[in-house]
């Protein structure tokens, strides 16, 4: 009797495996998507944080107060005084930049019209 050695397909499955590991690595490490055309509304909390305080330090430097809400129109938040507010009470309750701080509360007053 004539037996044929098992044919294995573990080339396919090897193969595959390599596959998406060099896809992966390709496409993390060495071409990273960019999303050039990103919205101030698509950043995440801490984004959005950093984002504000820019906003209010900007405010701060320059006094035009249309120009700082247009870029804060930009998160796409309702209520951005008490959003300004509770980031403020945030950062001091964390020991942060007491300039920052004065910037954020400073705002937010000039939004309410306080």
């Amino acid at each position: 009797m004539d037996e044929k050695p098992k044919e294995t397909h573990w080339y396919l499955l090897t193969g595959l495996i390599i596959g998406l590991l060099v896809g992966l690595i390709v496409s993390t490490m060495i071409f990273p998507a960019v999303n050039r055309y990103a919205t101030p509304a698509q950043l995440d909390a801490v984004g959005k944080d950093i984002y504000r305080e820019e906003i209010a330090l900007s405010y701060v430097a320059t006094g035009s107060l249309n120009r700082a809400i247009d870029r804060l129109m930009r998160l796409e938040q309702a209520q951005p005084s008490s959003i300004l507010i509770a980031q403020a009470q945030r950062l001091q309750a964390a020991g942060g930049s007491q300039q920052v701080i004065d910037a954020l509360v400073l705002l937010a007053e000039r939004l309410t019209g306080d």
